[in-house]
């Protein structure tokens, strides 16, 4: 499917991001007991001063990508999945985008996508093909899907693969 595009202003949803995810934990805990639970990535990001506050509540730790450096940092900073716990306390991380940086957040299912030697993907290749495609958003989605999707062939994968690209400039 193409890529789709979608601008946000900042809008502070009140609450810190913290409070926010644990609302939803304990919801889910509350309304389906344990061994229920799903994970998530909770963002907010301020544009004017390109200030990123999420929280990872299990999620496999987004891709910060600086082109400029060529670094990229996970971020990891968070908390167990949502609803697996009802005590679960979470922690907020912070950081300032690049000014050509994309956050790359990806389910699962493309990191554990296998080919026909049942080998997985993996963060590293993930990782590899975001420097080598990181011109732009377009560029970078194309650039993974189709690395993963050259790299599973005909084998049928157990996951969704789904990918969100974040950009502090406007491509």
């Amino acid at each position: 499917p193409p890529v789709q595009k979608a601008h946000f202003p900042f809008l502070s949803l009140g609450p810190l991001p913290v409070q926010v995810v644990a609302l939803v934990n304990n919801a889910l805990s509350r309304h389906y007991g344990s061994g229920r639970y799903a994970t998530m990535f909770f963002v907010e990001y301020d544009t004017s001063e390109r200030l990123l506050r999420y929280v990872n509540a299990g999620q496999n730790p987004p891709l910060l990508l600086d082109p400029a450096s060529k670094s990229v940092a996970e971020l990891t900073t968070g908390g167990p999945p949502v609803g697996l716990f009802d005590d679960a306390t979470y922690d907020v991380g912070t950081v300032t985008v690049p000014e050509t940086g994309t956050v790359l957040i990806y389910t699962d299912g493309a990191v554990e996508a296998r080919n026909r030697a049942d080998e997985e993907f993996g963060l590293a290749r993930l990782i590899d093909i975001c420097v080598a495609n990181h011109q732009d958003v377009e560029a970078l989605l194309t650039g993974v899907m189709g690395a993963v999707r050259t790299w599973s062939g005909e084998c049928e994968q157990g996951d969704d693969i789904t990918l969100v690209a974040l950009a502090a400039r406007d491509d």
